[in-house]
């Protein structure tokens, strides 16, 4: 079994350095989890917090980022097949 959080559908391209942005999925006012079986795991993704830019929160080192931010940037560098699936959507966007 695998313990997810669900995010909102792509919808917002940060043009500064090339990577969509994605925020929680909420329902009623509390995150949006799901407990499934590994089967179902279609493809990992590797999600990068936007940091706030004034002085960073030492509770974000010492906590699990996602659950402190709200925007998250999909990391499509990491692996050669979603950069090439993404970079199709981020050119057409």
């Amino acid at each position: 079994l695998a313990y997810i959080h669900s995010f909102k559908p792509f919808n917002l391209l940060d043009e500064s350095i090339q990577m969509l942005q994605v925020s929680h999925s909420m329902c009623n006012h509390q995150l949006n989890a799901a407990v499934i079986p590994v089967s179902r795991i279609v493809q990992p993704y590797h999600l990068v917090p936007r940091f706030p830019n004034s002085t960073m929160d030492p509770l974000w080192i010492r906590n699990h980022p996602t659950l402190m931010g709200n925007t998250f940037y999909l990391n499509h560098y990491i692996k050669l097949c979603m950069f090439q699936q993404y970079s199709k959507h981020v050119t057409q966007g």
